[in-house]
This record gives C-alpha cells, structure tokens and sequence, in this order.
C-alpha cells in the first residue's frame, strides 16, 4: 500500500476497541510489535536449467533472412531444463503456494506482518508444504541416475534430428551445466523468518536530525499498517460474500460449499482484527446470522447488505480502490445506495 496522509482524528476511530489498553496512533507501533510478527518465507533448490537460443543448437539464422526474422520476431530465449516438467511444475507449484498463502494470511506492512495466532497457522502449512516439497526431491533423487541418462539420451536425438553444427560441442556446453546428484538434493531449502514490528523507542542514532526522520517514517508505516490491516480484511470478505452472491443470482440457491466458505471467512476475520474494529465485528455477526438463515431470499438480500456495508466504510475511510468491483453485479452507486437505506 503506498504510503499517504491520514487523517488522525478518523484514523484514532477506528482504534476505538483498543480505547480500554490506551491505544492511539501514537503508540500503536508498540501495540502491532506485540500483536504480531513480520514474516518472510524462503523457498528454492538449484535451478537446474540452461537458457537456449538457435545458435546453441547450431541453427545459424545469420544465412537466412527468413529465418532470422521468424527467430527475431516469434522465438523468445527459453530454457532447457534436466529434470522432467512433471516434477518441474510439481516443485514450482509448492514454491509458489507458500509465497502466495503469506500474501494471503499477512494483514499489512507490505504483505509481511501477521497476528501470532495466524502466524502459527501458516508455521503449519509451511510444515505440510516443505514435507510434500523434500518428499519430492527425495524422489527425484531416488531416480536420479534413469533421468540424467534419459535427459542425455534425448539430447543426443534432438541434436542429430535439428542437424546441428557441432553437436559434440553443444552437448558438452549443457551437460557441464548438470548439477551433481548430490549438490542438486543438497540445494533444497523451504524456511520461514521472523523479525518484531519497528517501534519508535528502539530508534537511536547519532544524527538527531536523522533519527527524528526515521522515527516519522516509522510512524507513517504504523498508521499505514491499520489501514493495511483493515483493506486486508475488508477486501477478502467482500470476495468471498461476492462470490456467494453471485452463485445465488445465477442459480437461485446457496450450495454447502459457500455456506462453508463463509463460516472459514468468519474465523479468518476474527483472527485478523487485531484491532477490535467494531464495524468488523458486526460484519462477522452478520455472517453468522445469515448462515443460520433458512430463507434463501433472506440470505440473499443479506449478503447484499454486507457487501453494501463493506463498501460504504471503504469508502468512508478511502480505502474503496482496494474492494474488488470488478465482478459485483452491484456498481459503486447501488452499493453506496443500499447503504443509505439500511443504515
């Protein structure tokens, strides 16, 4: 989220369920650092891969105009890679949900921060996710030797039926870029780290002039990080209420699936308001009412309601670019209007 100016008196509103621990703007640092933690993963192995190009095959576009225009303007530089897709695609699927499951679970600065207790829950997944990552290398090394030998194998037939020049120089360009058995197994790692949340106190340097410039952009990121936090979740429950909405309006029912979907959102938004928001606890009120509901046009119109709910306070707080309009049945106006008749 980019930075920007707040306006403090409606940014200390919405701290208003911290009013019993005396929490404003600020030392709100000083409550996120105690809250949460910032998170990174670290996933990876050795790339075991070789960029291609028509001359490391020995095609020589410089003969033929043609061709070298085909190159140029169709043929992007790729890569050849020793180990087969099947297990490539499996092992970059792994890498890619980890990363993709902390931007999901993390409520603010910059995609990092998470509540302890959501901070524990995605320690598990990533558990589950490098079990399943090193079951798969060992796998690949159990095999090792068949897939170095078929990979060669192969080679040599591609290069004999692409008539290259210089075949023997070209196989031996790739294969001395084959890792080892054992430097390729040794290459894997799946970890997580943690650093604390900044907070002002803990700034000391020399430049008085400095520090005060620091300790102001530690402020701006600590006021950011409420807004962070609350479009975070604000976004991802008018996703998964829009979802739910639109099945509804297509089908003329709700299915178990979005009913289930729902009480997960519930239990993911409890867990992310760590700033005791009023307005997101009687949204998830509002779920559970609604989930209890056995009139599907009662269902219905409340999903509608929520959605109206959530993105009138976006609006009220200038976060409303963040909420997803993009496939709401409802525009910005019918949403704004609903509001105003149930408020």
């Amino acid at each position: 989220m980019i930075k920007r100016e707040r306006n403090e008196e409606k940014t200390n509103e919405l701290l208003q369920g911290l009013k019993d621990k005396n929490v404003t703007i600020e030392n709100i640092d000083k409550y996120l650092n105690e809250q949460g933690v910032s998170v990174d993963v670290h996933v990876g192995r050795h790339r075991n891969k070789v960029k291609i190009n028509p001359a490391l095959f020995g095609v020589d576009v410089e003969q033929n105009e043609e061709l070298k225009s085909f190159f140029t303007d169709y043929m992007k530089p790729g890569a050849l890679c020793f180990i087969p897709q099947i297990y490539e695609k499996k092992l970059a699927t792994i890498e890619s949900s980890l990363r993709t499951k902390k931007l999901e679970m993390a409520i603010g600065y910059y995609g990092k921060y998470m509540p302890i207790e959501v901070y524990y829950e995605y320690e598990e997944f990533v558990e589950m996710k490098k079990k399943e990552y090193f079951q798969l290398r060992d796998e690949v090394d159990s095999i090792w030797n068949n897939l170095m030998s078929s990979f060669e194998a192969k080679l040599d037939n591609s290069l004999e039926a692409l008539s290259a020049i210089s075949k023997e120089e070209i196989k031996e360009t790739i294969m001395k870029k084959m890792p080892t058995k054992d430097k390729y197994y040794n290459s894997f790692y799946v970890e997580t780290s943690l650093k604390a949340f900044p907070i002002m106190e803990n700034i000391g340097l020399f430049d008085e002039g400095l520090e005060e410039k620091v300790r102001e952009e530690v402020k701006k990121d600590s006021i950011n990080a409420i807004y962070e936090i609350i479009s975070q979740i604000m976004g991802e429950a008018f996703s998964y209420i829009n979802k739910a909405y639109n099945y509804y309006n297509k089908n003329g029912h709700i299915t178990s699936k979005y009913l289930i979907s729902l009480q997960k959102l519930m239990h993911k938004m409890a867990s992310k308001n760590i700033l005791k928001n009023k307005l997101i606890d009687d949204i998830i009120y509002a779920i559970k009412e609604l989930i209890k509901d056995e009139n599907l046009e009662d269902i219905a119109e409340g999903l509608e309601v929520i959605l109206a709910q959530i993105y009138s306070f976006a609006k009220d707080i200038e976060i409303e670019s963040l909420i997803d309009l993009s496939n709401c049945e409802l525009d910005e106006e019918q949403l704004l209007s609903l509001y105003d008749l149930v408020r």
